[in-house]
């Protein structure tokens, strides 16, 4: 959820999704999503949470003070991924 959503984003954000065929496609233990708690374009972290969690089964993770991740990960982002892919790899041992 964009806050204030601009042209460039529109299609993308009005775009369907059918949640009953990514769930099908997508294990919920297999689906971890990072968010920030005061990322400047979608302040509602804790209701975007809650979309991810019921749409999809997904865990999520929520990075405190991170704002909106950009194309260069700072080290604790990716520390953060990094930990999801040991906690995964380890889960199908």
């Amino acid at each position: 959820m964009v806050d204030r959503p601009w042209q460039d984003i529109l299609t993308w954000i009005r775009a369907p999704i059918d949640y009953d065929a990514a769930r099908r496609l997508i294990p919920g233990s297999k689906l971890t999503v990072l968010l920030s708690d005061d990322d400047p374009y979608t302040s509602g972290y804790q209701e975007n949470e809650r979309l991810w969690v019921d749409r999809l089964n997904s865990n999520v993770s929520i990075l405190s003070g991170r704002q909106h991740f950009s194309t260069q990960l700072d080290s604790d982002i990716l520390d953060a991924i990094r930990d999801l892919i040991k906690s995964s790899a380890e889960s199908e041992e």
